[in-house]
């Protein structure tokens, strides 16, 4: 499901790297130069919507929020036409209001399990 509503209430995406050393221990001859590689990347999204009675998507991400539901999500930014494809599994609180209106402020994160066999993919078209 691409939900282009998402973008107005984005509020965080990151994508980080855990390192492992790949250093040598060298000749001796001088001290040896500390080297990393990447061993694992973390992917997250923060993200709030409004409150509002016929937001269909709002009413799924919630049910999905509220039982551990993973649910596909496809998130594009606007130059690129890339981003993040995957299955997600949700957190959810409720937010602070925005201009008298209610908030939910949502964290969505990468889900594996047998029932969602996708690999998640960072940033493709």
């Amino acid at each position: 499901m691409l939900l282009p509503a998402f973008l107005g209430g984005l509020k965080f995406c990151l994508c980080s790297g855990q390192f492992g050393s790949t250093t040598t221990r060298g000749t001796g001859s001088a001290p040896p130069i500390t080297y990393q590689k990447v061993t694992a990347l973390t992917w997250s999204c923060d993200f709030n919507m409004l409150e509002k009675t016929d937001d269909a998507s709002l009413e799924l991400i919630k049910t999905a929020a509220a039982a551990g539901t993973p649910m596909a999500l496809k998130m594009e930014d606007y130059s690129a036409g890339k981003g993040f494809d995957g299955d997600v599994v949700f957190s959810h609180k409720q937010g602070k209001p925005l201009a008298g209106e209610a908030t939910h402020d949502f964290t969505a994160v990468p889900c594996n399990d047998a029932t969602t066999p996708r690999v998640a993919q960072l940033y493709v078209a």
